[in-house]
């Protein structure tokens, strides 16, 4: 099976035309009780979608952090480690087969494949959907993949939302937007972030929403973000400590530092599509899941922090403790009292590399999401940026409230998605006290992305260029 044949294929994937299945008990039953196409039975069935969501992501993460466990509490993290090599290629490898042999249809593109699907006609996925994703994607990034989650959990939500649709024998447009829904609350779970689930519907997916289908897209995020905070014992992934008072400086600071996560988005979005284009071009799926599991393993081997999510890492950064990002790596040694200038160049390394990590993970053969990844290159982008200003005579910012504010601009930038970018991470993090100078970094971010993509060619006569 070459690449050209194993693409994301709709027909495989989803129904061209509503599948049989809207006579069934559970159809006769909101037949008698609910009008079709009313608000309660949309609202009721955003509230399943939601629930349920929340306890995929939940067993989402659990299994996850489980693999990744097993393979790396053996490890000395402060020093070399073969073994991190070896484990992104095994992960991939797996992955793919698990694609071509079992499934035999890619999933690896989740977001993307639900929004050409719903641009398609096809609405009603198949009930594996819910969690085939979620199984290959354990794999990917328990074996190391520098990637997301929540690629996967969209899917499989979408996939939930489809098929309450389905069965409850609800109008095709109803299971579109239920499609959307259900996508929408697997978001919001997986970050605990409902208002950046909401945002993600209407940025990503691009859903026209009436006020009602808002209602329900609410409810869904709502209960999908609570339900997955509860039973994760109610913390963040991202645990903040740091208190943030209004300060005019660092809203200036911040607006420069979003300019930069904007130029660094724009070299962020040429990698993956680079890489992109060179994994298509490997005809044989094994050398193509090997390339990218090299890929993955030697940057591993090199900055370790590239493992998985990273969120440990990112947690580290924004409060302050800058010692996991040298201290974990083949770099410890040049680093006995973590001087900024080697900390400065190792964090330069990992910031350039975590695009290529991504890139390998996302089109070499993984199942993972997009997302996850650019909040932890913000991070990256805002700690670099803070040390760097101040190696200049006379600043004193704080590096840890500059890596706070770049989770939300390269993810603007990256994504092109700000709004969303803005609430995930002050959602995430639960610091809202900081959601000023954060908006003001995304969407500095996202317009330096804009002038320089598109508005500056335009004036000079050219014709811009896509990322």
């Amino acid at each position: 099976m070459d690449s050209k044949s194993f693409l994301p294929d709709d027909s495989k994937t989803q129904f061209a035309t509503p599948p049989k299945g809207g006579n069934g008990p559970l159809a006769r039953f909101a037949r008698k009780n609910f009008r079709q196409d009313g608000a309660p039975l949309l609202l009721t069935l955003a509230l399943v979608t939601g629930v349920c969501a929340g306890v995929a992501a939940w067993l989402f993460k659990l299994a996850i952090a489980w693999v990744s466990t097993i393979l790396t509490s053996h490890l000395n993290m402060k020093g070399m480690n073969p073994w991190l090599i070896a484990v992104p290629v095994i992960g991939i490898c797996l992955t793919g087969l698990f694609l071509r042999k079992v499934l035999k249809v890619n999933i690896a593109d989740g977001v993307d494949q639900i929004k050409s699907g719903m641009a398609k006609g096809h609405y009603y996925l198949r009930l594996r959907r819910i969690i085939t994703p979620l199984i290959a994607s354990t794999v990917t990034l328990g074996f190391g993949g520098s990637a997301g989650s929540e690629g996967p959990i969209a899917s499989s939500g979408a996939a939930i939302g489809s098929n309450l649709g389905r069965i409850f024998g609800v109008p095709q447009q109803t299971v579109r937007m239920l499609v959307a829904i259900g996508a929408g609350a697997g978001i919001a779970a997986i970050f605990k972030a409902p208002v950046g689930g909401m945002f993600f519907v209407v940025e990503c997916l691009a859903v026209t929403l009436t006020a009602v289908n808002m209602v329900a897209l609410g409810i869904a995020c709502l209960c999908g973000g609570m339900i997955a905070y509860a039973l994760s014992g109610g913390v963040t992934d991202v645990d903040y400590h740091g208190i943030i008072t209004f300060d005019m400086k660092m809203v200036f600071v911040s607006a420069i530092l979003g300019v930069f996560c904007g130029l660094y988005s724009i070299y962020y979005s040429r990698v993956m599509s680079f890489m992109n284009k060179k994994m298509r071009a490997i005809n044989k799926p094994w050398i193509r899941n090997i390339s990218a599991g090299l890929t993955i393993g030697i940057l591993l081997f090199l900055f370790p922090t590239l493992y998985g999510e990273g969120y440990g890492a990112l947690t580290h950064m924004i409060n302050g403790d800058n010692s996991t990002v040298i201290m974990e790596s083949p770099f410890a040694l040049l680093a006995k009292d973590l001087h900024t200038g080697p900390l400065l160049l190792v964090v330069a390394g990992i910031l350039l590399a975590k695009c290529w990590a991504c890139g390998a993970t996302v089109h070499g053969g993984g199942v993972a999401g997009e997302f996850a990844p650019t909040l932890f290159a913000g991070a990256m982008a805002g700690l670099f940026f803070g040390l760097a200003v101040n190696l200049i005579p006379g600043a004193d910012i704080p590096t840890a409230h500059c890596a706070l504010f770049g989770m939300a601009g390269a993810m603007a930038g990256i994504i092109r998605a700000p709004f969303m970018a803005i609430f995930i991470a002050t959602e995430m993090t639960g610091s809202y006290a900081s959601l000023l100078p954060i908006s003001v970094c995304a969407i500095c971010s996202y317009f330096t992305v804009w002038m320089v993509c598109h508005r500056l060619p335009a004036m000079f006569g050219g014709k811009g260029f896509k990322l």
